[in-house]
C-alpha cells in the first residue's frame, strides 16, 4: 500500500508539472522542437514501414524512435502520445528518486523532496521544450545511481541486480550513448571495489553479467537490422558518423578532456542558477558526515564520468547539462535532513500550489500556451499542402520544424531536414537535399531561414518550384523566415 500511495503521488507530481512545463503537454498547440519533430518523424517512419538509418537519416538511437513511434501509434499528428509516455517515464524516474530519498531520510520526506526536485529540473532551462532523450533516460540512469550508492553503503550486490544496470546500459546506449557516464560509473566502482578486497573471480564475473545486460536490448534491434540488410546503416549513422563527423576535429585525450570541462563550464555559465547547484553538489558529499567516503567516491565518480561522456565530443546545447542536474537530489537531501524540515499538514497544500505557481512562472515554455494551433506556421503551411491529393514535402535549410507531424506525411527521401554538420565533414546531408529539388522528388518545399542567415540554394529551387506562402514566426527568442514552395505544373 505504502508503494501505491508513494507510485500514485509521483504520477500526480509528473502529470501536474509535466502539463505545464512540457510542449508536448495537451495544453500546447504543438511541441515546435525541431529534436522532438525530428524524433517523431522516424518514430512515424519506423511504424509505416521505412527502415531507420537506411531508410531515414537522422543521429540518435533506435530505442528512442520506438518510444515516439508508440507515441505516434496513440497519436498520429500530435505530441499527446509522447506526452503519455513521458509522464509514465517521469513517474518512474520519481519512483527511484524516491528510493533514494529513502536511503537518508524517512519515507514522508519524499513528499517534499519530490515536488520540488521535478519543479527544478523540468523548469530549468536544459530541460529545453520537453520530450528529449536526456529526459526518457532519466529512469535508466537513476536506476543505476541507486544501485551504485545502495552497493557503496551495503557493499552488497547481486548478479540480478548487475544484470538489471546492464540492461539499463543497454537502452541508455540504443538512445544515445554519450549518457552512459553513471553506468560507466557503476561497473568501475565495483569493479575496483572488488579488486581491492581481493575478490578477482567476482569482479570478473560480475563484469561479464554486466556485459551481458547491455547485449540483451541491443539483440533484438541487431535481429531487425539484419533482416532489414541495414545493419551497416546502424553502425554508419549512429557510431561513426556521430563520432567522427558530429564531434570536434581529432586530438589527442588530453586536449579532449580539457575541452570537455571547458565546454562544460561554458554550459554552466549560459544559466548562473547551475553553477551554484553543481558546484554545491560537489561539495555537499565532500563534507556531509552523514555520507561515508564510499558513498561520496561513488557520487563524485558518477558526476565526473558524466561529465566527460556529455562533453567529450567538444561541443554542447543548453539541454546538454540536464542529466547532470540530477545530482541536486542530493542538495535537496541535505538540506532537508540539516535544517530538520517537517512535513507540516497544514502547510503543504500551500506549498504543492506554490509548486505549481512556480512551475508556470518559471518554466521557458508556458509562452507557447496563449497560441492556438491556426496562429503557428505548421498548422498554417498544412492547410495549404493537404488541399493536394498525397502530398510529399521536403522540410528545406533547417532541421525538423514540424510540418511532417502536423500534416502527418513520412517522408519520402532518407534526408528529411538540414541536420547540425560542417558541410565539409558530412557533404552528402545537404547535396542529397538539393539533388530532391533538381530531381523534382518533392510537391512542397518547406525552406525555413534563420533570421537573415543565408543557405546554399539549389538553382532548381527557384527554377522548378514556385513561391506560393511565407510566414515568420519566433522559435527559441529568434526570428524564423518560413518559405512554401509548390513544384510548377508543367
Amino acid at each position: 500500500m505504502k508503494n501505491k500511495k508513494i507510485i500514485l503521488f509521483c504520477f500526480i507530481v509528473s502529470l501536474i508539472i509535466l502539463l505545464i512545463a512540457s510542449k508536448s503537454s495537451p495544453l500546447y498547440p504543438l511541441n515546435d522542437w525541431c529534436d522532438a519533430n525530428a524524433f517523431f518523424t522516424m518514430g512515424k517512419g519506423l511504424f509505416n514501414g521505412k527502415i531507420i538509418f537506411k531508410d531515414l537519416f537522422e543521429q540518435k538511437g533506435p530505442f528512442l524512435y520506438l518510444i515516439y513511434g508508440i507515441g505516434y501509434l496513440i497519436s498520429n499528428t500530435s505530441f499527446t502520445g509522447v506526452f503519455i509516455l513521458e509522464v509514465i517515464s517521469s513517474t518512474i524516474f520519481l519512483y527511484i528518486t524516491h528510493k533514494i530519498i529513502n536511503l537518508y531520510l524517512k519515507e514522508k520526506y519524499s513528499y517534499i523532496i519530490l515536488p520540488l526536485f521535478a519543479l527544478i529540473l523540468y523548469t530549468s532551462v536544459a530541460f529545453r521544450h520537453g520530450s528529449s532523450c536526456e529526459e526518457f533516460c532519466f529512469p535508466m540512469i537513476i536506476y543505476s545511481l541507486y544501485e551504485l550508492i545502495k552497493y557503496a553503503k551495503t557493499n552488497k550486490i547481486n548478479n540480478k541486480k548487475i544484470y538489471i544496470v546492464g540492461i539499463m546500459a543497454g537502452l541508455i546506449f540504443l538512445t544515445k550513448y554519450t549518457l552512459l557516464g553513471v553506468n560507466f560509473a557503476f561497473i568501475l566502482c565495483i569493479f575496483i571495489s572488488l579488486i581491492k578486497q581481493k575478490k578477482y573471480k567476482k569482479a570478473i564475473n560480475y563484469t561479464f553479467i554486466y556485459v551481458l545486460g547491455i547485449i540483451t536490448p541491443i539483440i533484438p534491434w541487431l535481429i531487425y537490422f539484419a533482416l532489414n540488410n541495414a545493419i551497416k546503416d546502424f553502425f554508419n549513422v549512429y557510431i561513426f558518423i556521430n563520432l567522427f563527423s558530429y564531434t570536434k576535429a581529432n586530438v589527442n585525450i588530453f586536449t579532449k578532456l580539457l575541452n570537455c570541462f571547458i565546454c562544460f563550464a561554458k554550459n554552466l555559465c549560459s544559466n548562473k542558477l547551475y553553477i551554484l547547484i553543481i558546484f554545491t553538489s560537489l561539495l555537499i558529499p565532500i563534507f556531509n558526515k552523514k555520507i561515508n567516503i564510499r558513498e561520496k567516491i561513488v557520487i563524485l565518480s558518477a558526476l565526473i564520468c558524466s561529465i566527460i561522456f556529455i562533453y567529450i565530443g567538444g561541443i554542447y546545447f543548453a539541454y546538454y547539462i540536464l542529466p547532470i542536474l540530477i545530482f541536486i537530489l542530493f542538495i535537496l537531501i541535505y538540506i532537508v535532513k540539516k535544517l530538520k524540515i517537517k512535513l507540516n499538514k497544514y502547510l503543504y497544500i500551500p506549498y504543492i500550489i506554490l509548486i505549481i505557481i512556480l512551475t508556470y512562472v518559471i518554466s521557458p515554455n508556458t509562452y507557447l500556451m496563449k497560441y492556438k494551433k491556426e496562429d503557428l506556421v505548421q498548422y498554417k503551411f498544412k492547410d495549404i499542402i493537404m488541399q493536394k491529393e498525397n502530398p510529399t514535402i521536403l522540410n528545406y535549410g533547417f532541421l525538423d520544424m514540424g510540418f511532417y507531424t502536423t500534416t502527418g506525411i513520412v517522408p519520402n527521401t532518407k534526408y528529411f531536414e538540414k541536420l547540425n554538420f560542417d558541410y565539409k565533414k558530412y557533404p552528402e546531408n545537404i547535396d542529397e537535399l538539393n539533388k530532391y529539388i533538381d530531381n523534382k522528388e518533392i510537391d512542397f518545399v518547406i525552406f525555413v531561414a534563420k533570421g537573415k542567415e543565408s543557405f546554399p540554394i539549389t538553382e532548381s529551387l527557384i527554377k522548378n518550384y514556385k513561391l506560393i506562402s511565407q510566414e515568420k514566426q519566433k522559435y527559441e527568442g529568434k526570428t524564423y523566415y518560413y518559405y512554401l514552395y509548390e513544384l510548377k505544373e508543367i
